[in-house]
């Protein structure tokens, strides 16, 4: 009869408890806390011992029993004093917490530093780089001078060819003319040459034919 009033009695306060919630708590710096059925220590024990640092759901709060109804990861619910639960985890876990974050800083902060030297060998690779296209492209602006200027002397010397070629046609055709009237030339003389030539066997002939004819008269008048 006793344990129906208590019953009774743990019913009543929880329907005039506070509204039910739902949020993450954690079982304080205490070794080991029972998780029982009721909200006292009457109740059947359904968990011997919550180890310090485990994580529960809090379902609702008793301000006037002392006790929080709480939910562990598998599912079972219980009853546990108010007063071995805290909102922040205990100083183990959050110094393992804060370890691993260190660490994850530590890493991220050395990842971060690889490839910030990755980046400068790069941005140094790239100067080294744009230092030698600088020179190529030097070189390759001094080589377009010469071809630049080549290629001008050799439009002056083509014009200077085309222009002796030219003054060679002409001297050839003054040449052939001059040729030709030498030989034109050569021909006139030939022919006066000859004509003096003949000119003088003429007179030859004649000097001899009158020389003769005087010995023949001078020979008939002496007869």
């Amino acid at each position: 009869m006793k344990r129906l009033v208590s019953i009774a009695t743990a019913i009543a306060i929880a329907g005039s408890a506070a509204p039910t919630f739902a949020d993450q708590v954690y079982i304080r710096d205490t070794v080991y806390v029972p998780l029982r059925g009721g909200q006292g220590q009457e109740y059947r024990i359904l968990h011997r011992g919550l180890k310090s640092g485990t994580v529960l759901t809090r379902i609702e709060d008793n301000l006037d029993t002392g006790y929080s109804l709480v939910r562990m990861d598998d599912g079972l619910e219980g009853w546990i004093q108010t007063q071995y639960i805290g909102e922040e985890p205990i100083a183990a876990l959050q110094l393992a917490k804060i370890t691993r974050e260190r660490d994850d800083l530590q890493r991220s902060f050395g990842e971060l530093q690889e490839r910030l030297q990755q980046t400068v060998a790069v941005r140094n690779q790239l100067s080294v780089d744009n230092d030698q296209l600088a020179q190529e492209s030097a070189g390759l602006k001094r080589e377009l001078q010469r071809i630049t200027q080549l290629a001008s002397d050799t439009i002056s010397i083509d014009r200077q060819n085309q222009s002796l070629v030219h003054e060679q046609e002409a001297l050839n055709q003054q040449v052939d003319r001059l040729m030709i009237e030498a030989a034109a030339l050569e021909s006139s003389k030939n022919q006066e040459w000859f004509l003096m030539g003949g000119g003088i066997v003429l007179m030859g002939l004649l000097f001899g034919f009158m020389f003769g004819r005087k010995i023949y008269h001078r020979r008939e008048s002496g007869w």
